[in-house]
């Protein structure tokens, strides 16, 4: 908070006497309660996924932030030079093939690389976590080094596995023409097919071929409910609720052309239901291309459990009781990590089909340059039904960390992935530290014969 400093104010006035002693008795002083500021300081790592102070929330006017602001530069102008703290330079390492690589990131598009933000899919308080373990901000001009590790957005940069330069960051995601494959829900139905792991995942259809050759009905209670979505998904949006009959007449109204962009997916009925709603699950699986050509897959385990905006009810006309994201976030029940460990052990099945099912497309390395490796966070859809068996129902292969469709997700469940993310994958590249699993489970991830003779 801001203590404005008026003597009349105890605490300006503590402050202010802090100020003017001597620096030896400062740091006597501050030596007496060492125990209880080193407490205070580990309930703040608990709590600070929630504080915000009145700065941040914007509790100043404009006029008053701006004058807050002069004053705080008159007051730096007051300290010499000498005496001002000085960031360290950026922390880097030249690898044997000869390219500078660092712990740097920027704002914004780089002018010679044209690469976005290298940390932008990160929420503050993972920024937080990669600054404090020396990541510094450059300028977007900056060439000197290259970034020792990259999450960014989707648009931020579309990276290769191999090209004749090496002017890549040393970790980075995996191109896109693979991921794609588990993104596009088309795409990760067909190899989830053609791997014989159909039953895992709801029937899905393009919507041109379903508009084509309809397939007849089944018969069974609430499976004639369908969900026409964006083949590659719009940030949760696009996402509609049919019957059999209200599905033809929408696919009829697009028209061959305008169905080109979607898939139908058939309803998992009877859904299982949490105070009197259905739910989704949100797990992250991590996929780790290292160097020797061997190819990691874990899955985190904070895996959300996300409740529906409304109360079941078979009412198509009621969006929110089947779409997951259709109701306000402000209005949607808290989410919370799944504690079941029979769904988690379903989910780890889940993802080690799904992988395995597209691994054989994958690139290997050594990538370029030959120190370089590919690491990417995925986030796997799932719905469990009314007798207890988990569905796959679509891969994202760059999910939201708190923020858009999953904001309302405690921060410190991405805070957690994020830190065992750094702790697995990056320092042990970066710093040469041992890796740490954390909140990570191996799994095997190989051709789906070996997945299914090891099990």
């Amino acid at each position: 908070m801001w203590v404005a400093a008026d003597p009349a104010n105890p605490q300006a006035a503590l402050l202010h006497h802090l100020c003017r002693i001597r620096k030896s008795r400062f740091r006597s002083k501050a030596g007496q309660d060492t125990a209880e500021r080193e407490m205070q300081a580990v309930q703040a790592s608990v709590i600070g996924s929630t504080f915000s102070s009145h700065l941040e929330d914007e509790f100043l006017t404009v006029q008053e932030e701006v004058e807050l602001l002069r004053r705080a530069d008159d007051c730096t102008r007051r300290v010499p030079a000498s005496c001002r703290q000085q960031p360290p330079p950026p922390s880097d390492f030249v690898l044997e093939s000869g390219v500078r690589v660092g712990k740097v990131f920027w704002f914004g598009r780089h002018r010679k690389w044209g690469w976005g933000n290298p940390l932008g899919k990160l929420h503050r308080q993972g920024l937080q976590l990669f600054s404090a373990s020396g990541w510094q901000v450059v300028k977007e001009d900056a060439d000197g080094v290259l970034p020792g590790f990259c999450w960014p957005t989707r648009q931020a940069s579309h990276f290769p596995a191999h090209a004749s330069s090496s002017n890549l960051p040393l970790i980075r995601p995996f191109p896109q023409e693979f991921t794609r494959k588990l993104d596009d829900k088309a795409s990760l139905a067909r190899h989830l097919n053609d791997a014989g792991c159909s039953n895992i995942h709801p029937e899905t259809w393009r919507a041109v071929d379903f508009l084509e050759n309809t397939p007849p009905k089944c018969g069974k209670c609430g499976e004639e409910v369908f969900f026409l979505k964006h083949s590659l998904g719009v940030k949760g949006n696009g996402v509609h609720v049919f019957d059999r009959d209200g599905l033809l007449h929408r696919l009829g109204e697009l028209g061959w052309k305008g169905c080109e962009p979607f898939v139908v997916q058939r309803c998992v009925a009877p859904p299982s239901l949490r105070n009197g709603r259905k739910w989704v699950m949100r797990a992250h699986a991590l996929l780790h291309g290292q160097t020797d050509g061997r190819i990691q897959l874990y899955l985190h385990k904070n895996a959300i459990c996300l409740e529906y905006g409304q109360i079941y009810t078979e009412r198509l006309d009621i969006k929110a009781a089947h779409v997951s994201n259709s109701a306000k976030i402000k209005l949607l029940p808290k989410p919370e990590v799944i504690q079941d460990e029979s769904i988690m052990q379903q989910l780890c099945r889940l993802t080690q089909l799904a992988f395995s099912a597209v691994i054989d497309h994958a690139p290997r390395g050594p990538f370029t340059p030959k120190e370089a490796e590919l690491c990417q966070v995925f986030g796997l859809d799932a719905i469990l039904d009314a007798e207890g068996k988990v569905w796959l129902l679509e891969v994202n292969d760059y999910p939201a960390i708190a923020s858009g469709t999953m904001e309302h997700v405690e921060s410190h469940v991405y805070t957690n992935l994020v830190r065992d993310l750094l702790r697995l994958v990056v320092l042990p590249k970066v710093d040469g530290t041992d890796a740490v699993l954390g909140g990570w489970q191996r799994l095997e991830c190989d051709h789906l014969e070996n997945v299914e003779a090891k099990q």
